[in-house]
């Protein structure tokens, strides 16, 4: 067995220790949650905690104690419900730095912003000349821009009055922002707005520790509430630093609160690149996102992440920030679901330079133009009380939903999401549990950003469709349509791709913002009780994928773990299949749409993996479904399977850049799999029960059979066209999780072989001490 070394920090106390700050930044008094304790265990455990607890690694022993008594909540209200997750597509690739909690694998900041990286490329447009970001994107104030003075020209580090460092020495990076702080509150710029210096505190607001060096807030709480209010987060005089260059003490990012975030870069550290000025250039040949050197690239990929959790931590349709570079020049951006439009790099120390005007109209703008959702508004005192009486708790907003069909307006209740969608371009699919004020019945709410083509069809639409044909196990749909209000519900980013000033080549989609709401409330597949009921949940949504196909001529195009509910109905358990805004027609299917993948790349089959403009056929989806019950089974019980965790990661996250550098293929992993050379059928024998190791083995034979070749086949090659017409209907695969449903096998044991002197199950012991529970584990590691 691997030994871990001595300074290596276990992954399941990082793991722990994200879930502990998740707790307290929500204020929630339950959590359901899923650990991966210890590389060489990899041991899985779900379950309900109150707030707060402690593990320790070496006894294996998991305390917990309740910080505040229970909140009385209804059944309905403890559901949860999942959308697509954030890898859903269309995608080239997008990384595991999008999900961290959910991974087997972390991942650090600096990698991280290189995924980022990766993620967003082609989605910058740029260089935007200055004056025409302005005048595009941020209205004229109503009166003009006071002059500065030398305010700002105090910031350039060879400015011979600047302070006691002198001519071209530069001050340190902290007391930069403490500078660039003051020159804005003494040039009077941003009356409205409140300076803080967040270089060296970060909050818990959000999954990751993020501290833009500035963070811009709004100071009109006190008469204006911003749509997307919530508690600010304290300052701690204890820990401020004392600032010599200006007033503004050490600051907690409070992502809540921001408007605006503005990051300081070194001239090497510049994400992008103009061309020289008076130089031709093939516009497409040149590369504006700046690929040579890797202080760039995570420059960008922190740009990226900081956008995120603005856009992911609010109810926004896009944002501003504010790069400055080498403390003299400055870029300006704007962010939507498409991408970002970037300006040219301009001097900032000049009096009446674009920083300067963009700070005194940004001062000026209302919360829409600043990119704030206009449909989502803090709920009054009375809306509240609705709310509480309905045990819906925490800061509360009112939701706008226009039905499509006859354009009436209905208004929902929800409470700040937890979940984050941790991207910035995309579908950004979240969904939350709300309350129809017109009924007073809770339903799920959908907020989506889909994609605008008419090619693509609205999911309500599909829904209606799939309800006149009949088919089972979907959800009911209650409304739903394009989200009204400020032209910012739709994504502008790809409108200048075309830009006589665009450099580098851009691969852009037009996103529109929808909501739809379901009556049917269900709960994420990865909180199965047993593994009969994920099979059980799984079998109901192939029905309906099947029915779907077959009677309404639909496919679905998007099978994954996010898209599959449990749905509990009295004391029976059934499953749902939903997320239908990336399914297409069976008679339009010839002819691939675009150069895209879609799917959820962890459950993408490996033939679209190898190749992104395949067309997608039924087959797909079907191989799908059997990632999607391998990858549950695997994943969330204990296995002691020999390299789990690298076999895991070569399946279903790994990635292959190619050798040009323009794309990302993938799927060698999972033929590897279908190919008995990863998770062989004697490793899954040794240690699973039989009913598990034998569906797993019937569930990929087909495939096995699909993509092998008569050389790697062998023998088995004569049974090659049974196989391929198996994987043509759902027939094959409904039978086998029947007949493994009828076994009686099930109840006996779910989460680790029993019947093997080598693999004993994990026990646990619970003991109450007052309010204090403790729950230790004994996990028997086996050979």
């Amino acid at each position: 067995m691997k030994q871990r070394r001595e300074d290596e920090k276990p992954w399941g106390t990082t793991c722990l220790a994200n879930l502990q700050r998740r707790l307290e930044k929500n204020r929630l008094d339950r959590l359901s949650f899923e650990v991966d304790w210890l590389p060489s265990l990899q041991f899985a455990v779900t379950g309900q905690v109150d707030t707060a607890f402690e593990f320790n690694i070496s006894s294996f022993e998991l305390k917990v104690s309740p910080r505040h008594p229970p909140q009385p909540t209804t059944s309905s209200s403890n559901a949860a419900m999942a959308t697509s997750s954030p890898c859903s597509t269309p995608v080239r690739k997008q990384s595991r730095a999008v999900a961290p909690l959910v991974d087997t694998n972390t991942i650090k900041a600096k990698p991280r912003y290189l995924e980022f990286c990766k993620d967003m490329e082609k989605q910058f447009v740029g260089p935007m000349p200055a004056k025409a970001f302005l005048d595009t994107f941020v209205p004229k104030a109503p009166t003009p821009c006071p002059s500065v003075g030398k305010h700002f020209q105090k910031l350039d580090p060879t400015f011979k009055g600047r302070g006691k460092k002198g001519k071209g020495r530069k001050t340190k990076k902290q007391v930069f922002e403490d500078a660039f702080i003051g020159a804005v509150k003494a040039s009077g710029l941003c009356p409205d707005l409140e300076l803080f210096n967040t270089t060296s505190r970060s909050s818990d607001q959000y999954v990751y520790d993020q501290k833009p060096d500035i963070s811009v807030c709004d100071d009109r709480r006190a008469s204006e509430d911003p749509p997307t209010s919530s508690p600010a987060v304290p300052d701690d005089d204890g820990d401020a630093d004392y600032r010599p260059n200006g007033t503004v003490k050490s600051h907690a990012v409070d992502w809540y609160r921001m408007e605006l975030c503005i990051e300081c870069k070194t001239h090497e550290q510049d994400p992008f690149s103009d061309p020289p000025a008076n130089t031709t250039y093939d516009r497409d040949a040149f590369s504006f996102e700046k690929f040579s050197s890797i202080e760039s690239m995570e420059a960008r990929g922190q740009l990226i992440s900081y956008a995120s959790a603005h856009m992911s931590l609010q109810f926004r349709c896009f944002c501003f920030s504010v790069c400055l570079i080498d403390q003299k020049d400055a870029r300006l951006i704007r962010w939507d679901r498409s991408g970002a439009i970037v300006s040219e790099r301009f001097d900032m120390t000049k009096d009446g330079n674009a920083l300067v005007e963009f700070l005194w109209r940004f001062n000026h703008l209302s919360y829409a133009q600043r990119g704030h959702d206009p449909s989502v508004t803090v709920a009054s005192s009375a809306e509240k009380a609705l709310a509480e009486k309905h045990a819906m708790m925490g800061d509360i907003h009112k939701v706008l939903v226009v039905n499509d069909v006859d354009k009436a307006k209905r208004y929902f209740l929800i409470s700040a999401p937890t979940e984050y969608k941790l991207v910035v371009t995309g579908r950004a699919s979240f969904g939350d549990i709300a309350l129809d004020m017109e009924t007073e019945t809770q339903v799920w709410l959908k907020d989506s950003w889909r994609i605008d083509l008419d090619e693509m069809e609205k999911e309500c639409d599909i829904y209606r469709k799939l309800r006149a044909n009949n088919v089972r196990n979907i959800a009911e749909l209650v409304c739903g349509g394009d989200v009204v209000g400020g032209a910012g519900q739709k994504t502008v980013t790809q409108d200048y791709a075309d830009a006589s000033w665009r450099h580098g080549e851009v691969a852009l989609l037009p996103h529109r913002h929808y909501r739809l709401a379901l009556k049917t409330i269900g709960h994420p597949l990865k909180t199965f009780g047993s593994t009969k009921e994920l099979v059980q949940v799984v079998y109901d949504a192939l029905i309906a994928h099947w029915d779907a196909f077959s009677l309404a001529g639909i496919l679905h195009r998007d099978i994954s773990g996010g898209n599959i509910l449990i749905v509990k109905d009295g004391g029976a358990t059934r499953g749902i299949l939903i997320d239908w805004d990336l399914s297409k027609e069976t008679d339009a299917l010839e002819k691939a749409r675009r150069k895209w993948r879609t799917g959820t790349w962890r459950f993408i089959s490996a033939a679209i993996l190898k190749k992104k403009d395949k067309v997608h056929k039924y087959w797909d989806d079907l191989e799908s479904f059997d990632h999607v019950i391998t990858y549950h089974i695997l994943r969330y019980r204990p296995w002691n399977l020999p390299s789990y965790r690298h076999h895991m990661d070569q399946i279903y996250d790994s990635t292959e850049p190619q050798e040009n550098g323009n794309e990302v293929l993938g799927g060698s992993g999972k033929e590897s799999f279908f190919g008995y050379s990863l998770f062989r059928p004697r490793e899954i024998k040794a240690v699973m029960p039989s009913h598990l190791a034998g569906l797993i083995q019937e569930l990929r034979r087909p495939f096995h059979l699909f993509y092998g070749d008569r050389d790697e086949l062998g023998s088995e090659y004569c049974e090659k066209k049974k196989a391929e017409k198996q994987v043509k209907s759902a027939a094959h695969y409904l039978d086998v999780l029947e007949r493994y449903l009828a076994m009686d096998c099930w109840g006996r044991t779910t989460a680790a072989k029993t019947s093997s002197e080598k693999r004993r199950p994990p026990r646990c012991r619970w003991e109450r001490r007052g309010r204090q529970i403790s729950a230790t584990v004994i996990l028997c590691r086996g050979s």
